[in-house]
């Protein structure tokens, strides 16, 4: 999501405008492994990220505790099994999309992304929000 601000994207001002919607009732927030994965992305740097996070109103949680990581574990267990199960293979997708659902499922009151059925069955209380 805020890869699009980052970059500049065709959907930037739809996401722009989702965040901005919800910021005016609730915080915004990334965690770490957003935000790294963030740096990776071409020509970013920590002063542009770090600017693109105040200007946007998005705090950086440091703080990943044991019942995130054991709950990331959880979901991305029960992910590869479904995956197995339905003759797909082995899993496709990272640990650390796990650990971004179990953040956002233990801290925080939803999740903006573009990538909905992932977290909407990987976390089905969580609250996942889509622009449009």
């Amino acid at each position: 999501m805020l890869n699009a601000l980052l970059h500049q994207e065709l959907n930037a001002g739809q996401v722009a405008a989702v965040l901005g919607q919800f910021h005016l009732t609730h915080a915004l927030v990334i965690c770490p492994v957003i935000y790294a994965e963030l740096l990776a992305g071409p020509g970013a740097t920590v002063p542009i990220l770090l600017g693109l996070l105040t200007s946007s109103g998005v705090a950086l949680d440091l703080n990943l505790s044991v019942d995130i990581w054991e709950r990331a574990g959880q979901a991305y267990g029960s992910y590869a099994r479904r995956r197995q199960g339905s003759g797909g293979g082995l899993p496709r997708r990272l640990l650390a999309d796990f650990v971004v659902g179990a953040h956002a499922e233990k801290t925080c009151m939803a999740l903006v992304t573009l990538d909905p059925q992932h977290y909407r069955l990987g976390f089905p209380g969580l609250n996942v929000i889509v622009p449009s």
